[in-house]
């Protein structure tokens, strides 16, 4: 819908036609497969118990939202639209795969966790688990494509990006960070607490802002440079908060993460010594070796995950 009104010259109304034919389209899509039909019965008593903790919700997700929009506004005031084009193009690299990933999550983890929400043991495992599995995908895809950037790019999306270049290889970290820290607030909604959700989104909101506003002083790059920071603090920040509601150990998220930890190690390595011209071997070689690497040593570390998720997915082809 969106490309056939652009090519209708409907301009930036494309997206606006994009958004509202998904909705719709979705909604029959329900209609059709769920065999529901809406009503127009409505008594405000049957759900006035839910009314407040829906409130909050919203609420909560309206800040996640303006978190994750706020620097274009920004950046929008102090650059010219080239420079936000690419930096745009560089965030949607990184973020486009970190959205996915942590939405697939939420959509799983709310349910569950809410079904044993007094169960916080159940639930600290439960989300460390999440993280491990997300680390084990995000963190090698995101530091692979940072240290091939110019490789992979000028590949897919051509050389007319090649100003983008500098910008995802520092955003990928960021990314990286991100991956993990994204889903989080689902716990706090299964706990009856969607208000801490927004209290942290506002945090990092803030975070985000004095990023900016530091990183523009000096140039796109920078800012760059000082949303990997702002992102690694609300992390903290997050954990800080999640263990005032709910105690765990510092440990068990090393433990969680220590074959992630590994293999970015590794793969830093891997690319100091081609930089620093140790390894004689091209570009293509390089992001082989660093696929190859991360495929052995997620295999040694999370093995008994692999097989899990095997055995899952044939039972379901089945």
């Amino acid at each position: 819908a969106a490309i056939i009104a652009a090519y209708y010259d409907l301009g930036v109304y494309a997206l606006v036609l994009q958004s509202l034919v998904a909705t719709v389209v979705r909604m029959v899509l329900v209609l059709i497969y769920k065999k529901w039909k809406p009503n127009f019965y409505y008594r405000f008593s049957e759900i006035k118990t839910m009314f407040w903790y829906s409130l909050k919700f919203k609420a909560s997700n309206m800040a996640l939202y303006f978190e994750r929009n706020i620097d274009y506004l920004i950046l929008g005031k102090f650059f010219n639209s080239a420079i936000l084009g690419y930096y745009a193009f560089a965030y949607n690299i990184m973020y486009t795969p970190v959205k996915r990933i942590s939405y697939i999550f939420s959509e799983v983890l709310f349910p569950s966790f809410s079904s044993f929400k007094e169960d916080k043991t159940k639930i600290i495992g439960g989300y460390f688990k999440s993280v491990q599995l997300i680390a084990m995908v995000s963190f090698p895809a995101m530091i692979i494509l940072a240290f091939n950037a110019e490789f992979i790019i000028q590949i897919v999306f051509g050389q007319k990006w090649n100003e983008a270049i500098p910008i995802v290889r520092i955003l990928c970290f960021a990314g990286a960070i991100q991956s993990i820290s994204q889903f989080g607030g689902v716990i706090f909604s299964s706990i009856g607490k969607p208000e801490v959700t927004m209290y942290v989104s506002v945090g990092r909101t803030i975070l985000t802002v004095l990023a900016i506003v530091f990183g523009v002083q000096y140039g796109v790059l920078w800012v760059a440079y000082f949303l990997v920071i702002a992102k690694a603090i609300s992390y903290i920040i997050f954990l800080i908060v999640l263990h005032h509601y709910i105690s765990f150990s510092i440990g068990t998220l090393i433990r969680s993460l220590r074959g992630t930890i590994v293999l970015s190690f590794i793969l830093s390595l891997i690319y100091i010594l081609f930089y620093f011209e140790y390894l004689n071997i091209n570009a293509l070689s390089l992001l082989i070796i660093m696929v190859l690497v991360s495929m052995m040593v997620l295999y040694l570390f999370h093995k008994q995950i692999i097989f899990e998720i095997y055995r899952v997915l044939k039972e379901k082809t089945n």
